[in-house]
């Protein structure tokens, strides 16, 4: 049975299927050229699987051992749910397996009515093209999307996963589907009273602490207004390391930071943090604040990256 396609805008208006057709066709190319015919082959043939196409607006020239110049070629991968999970397979058919996080995000995405009934971009003003277009499969139904001016909707979050191999960007993923994470804690709350929603930061920061010096230099900026410098609150540097995100200076209260999620993938930390303001509905107090967040964590020497999601308090 030959997977139905699906063509149409979500408010019913259809796409020229002529247009459809030639991003496919050039989907399907490059993909034999990069990942193999045999492997496409086998993509294809899978009941439910997804193939997704990167190409630079500026492909670099390439030089061959005739003296001659090609084009670089494009990036494509695929991702195949096989009998024991979901597979990616990038250039001259290499695989590997899909961490468990990551293959939760692409059945919940596939299983979204809602990107199924995305619209396929076909025309954009903007003048950096990247040609990416995905193909997805699933249940008898084949969807095709391009993105001329980059990823958008559910669609592109699918297309990006792909061809990253993992989950890039994790404010896109609910965070009641994150992962746990690694174990965090805090310091009591007679400590955090000295920076919790008033400290000496008055920037914007996200910081990884990991010897006493820097804690000892951070401490006493966060609580120099304050007065006095209280105690420096111990922490074992051999077997710990800080996170420490700072709100910066804001012209009210409403305002909270929170460091809600640490995760370890592959070869770095990322730190999942959620700067909170209040909205116009809400009552927030006179005063100036500079909320800060800290969280204690088992050490690790791997990069610490930062992923920041924005929001407002909802207020009646």
């Amino acid at each position: 049975m030959s997977p139905t396609p699906v063509d149409g805008r979500s408010d019913g208006t259809p796409v020229p299927a002529e247009i459809l057709a030639r991003s496919r066709a050039a989907l399907v190319e490059d993909a034999a050229a990069v990942i193999g015919d045999i492997v496409l082959d086998e993509m294809m043939a899978a009941p439910t699987a997804i193939l997704a196409r990167g190409v630079t607006s500026f492909p670099r020239m390439i030089h061959q051992p005739d003296g001659s110049l090609k084009r670089e070629p494009p990036s494509v991968a695929a991702a195949v749910l096989t009998g024991s999970g979901w597979v990616r397979i990038g250039a001259a058919g290499v695989r590997h397996s899909f961490d468990p996080a990551t293959s939760s995000e692409l059945n919940r995405l596939l299983g979204s009515s809602q990107m199924w009934a995305e619209m396929p971009i076909t025309s954009a003003d903007c003048t950096d093209p990247s040609g990416i277009i995905m193909l997805a499969r699933h249940q008898g139904r084949e969807f095709v999307s391009t993105y001329p001016c980059g990823f958008t909707g559910l669609t592109g979050q699918l297309a990006s996963i792909v061809l990253a191999g993992r989950i890039t960007d994790w404010t896109s993923v609910p965070p009641h589907l994150r992962p746990a994470g690694l174990p965090l804690s805090r310091f009591d709350e007679a400590t955090q009273s000295h920076f919790r929603f008033q400290s000496g930061l008055y920037e914007e920061r996200l910081i990884t602490i990991r010897n006493e010096a820097a804690w000892e230099g951070q401490w006493r900026r966060m609580t120099a207004p304050k007065g006095a410098v209280p105690p420096l609150p111990p922490v074992e540097f051999r077997r710990e390391m800080l996170l420490l995100a700072a709100m910066g200076t804001r012209g009210s209260g409403g305002y909270n930071v929170t460091i809600e999620r640490v995760l370890s993938e592959g070869d770095e930390v990322l730190a999942f943090v959620r700067f909170v303001s209040p909205d116009a509905r809400c009552g927030s107090i006179a005063v100036v604040t500079s909320p800060v967040d800290i969280v204690r964590l088992p050490r690790s020497e791997k990069n610490v990256r930062w992923v920041v999601e924005r929001t407002e308090a909802n207020c009646p």
